[in-house]
C-alpha cells in the first residue's frame, strides 16, 4: 500500500495545509511535544518511483523559489495539481478524475487497507466535490483530496500498520475530534527528517 505514503509526500510539499487552520481551539492543535512519535504512528511503504518523479518534475517546474508560500509549477494552480497530474489521477481538464482515482486505488490499497482505502477515497472524493470553489487548487481541488487522504489513512489506519500508543490514541482522538486538523505538522516533520 503506497497510496497514503504518495499523498503524505503531496502534503508535505504543500506548503498550504502544513499550518494548523488560525480558527482552530488550543485542543485541535498537533502535539509538538510528540511529534516524533505521532508521525509514526501509522508504518507505510515507500513512494514509488513514479511518484518521486512527478514531484522532482513538479519542482523544476517552480520558477519563483523565493516566493513565500506554497511552491506553484508553471502552467498548474498548485503543486498537488501537477503531481496528481503527472500521476495520471487529473483529466484532460485539469479536474480529478473519479474514475482514475477509483481504478489507481483498487491495485495500491490492498490487504489490510483495500476496505478503509475505497471508503477514503470516496470520502474525500465527496470533500472535493463539497469544496470545489473553496480551495487554492480551485480547478480540481487536489489540495482537499491530498489533506483529506492523510487524515483519513491516519484515522483509518489498520491494526497491523498502527502502532497502539498512548499518545498515538491520544492523536487519532484528536484528529476524529478537529475535522479541520491535520495527524502532525508535516512541514515541521518534514524539516527534522531531512
Amino acid at each position: 500500500m503506497y497510496t497514503f505514503k504518495t499523498f503524505f509526500v503531496l502534503t508535505l510539499a504543500s506548503y498550504v495545509i502544513a499550518a494548523p487552520p488560525a480558527d482552530e481551539p488550543a485542543e485541535c492543535k498537533p502535539m509538538k511535544e510528540k511529534e516524533e512519535e505521532i508521525s509514526k504512528c501509522c508504518k507505510l511503504e515507500p513512494v514509488t518511483v513514479k511518484e518521486q518523479a512527478a514531484f522532482v518534475d513538479c519542482m523544476k517546474l517552480v520558477k519563483d523559489t523565493d516566493k513565500k508560500g506554497p511552491p506553484k509549477p508553471e502552467g498548474f494552480e498548485c503543486l498537488d495539481d501537477c503531481i496528481l497530474s503527472k500521476t495520471g489521477s487529473l483529466g484532460s481538464d485539469k479536474k480529478i478524475d473519479p474514475a482514475k482515482i477509483n481504478a489507481a486505488a483498487k491495485t495500491t490499497y490492498t490487504g489490510d487497507w483495500a476496505e478503509p482505502g475505497a471508503k477514503m477515497v470516496e470520502k474525500c472524493l465527496a470533500q472535493v466535490a463539497e469544496n470545489k470553489d473553496k480551495t487554492v487548487c480551485s480547478t480540481s481541488g487536489a489540495d482537499v483530496y491530498t489533506k483529506c487522504i492523510f487524515r483519513e489513512s491516519y484515522i483509518n489506519c489498520p491494526e497491523k500498520s498502527w502502532t497502539n500508543s498512548d499518545a498515538c490514541k491520544a492523536n487519532k482522538e484528536r484528529v476524529i475530534k478537529c475535522p479541520k486538523t491535520l495527524p502532525y505538522n508535516a512541514e515541521q516533520h518534514k524539516a527534522e527528517t531531512r
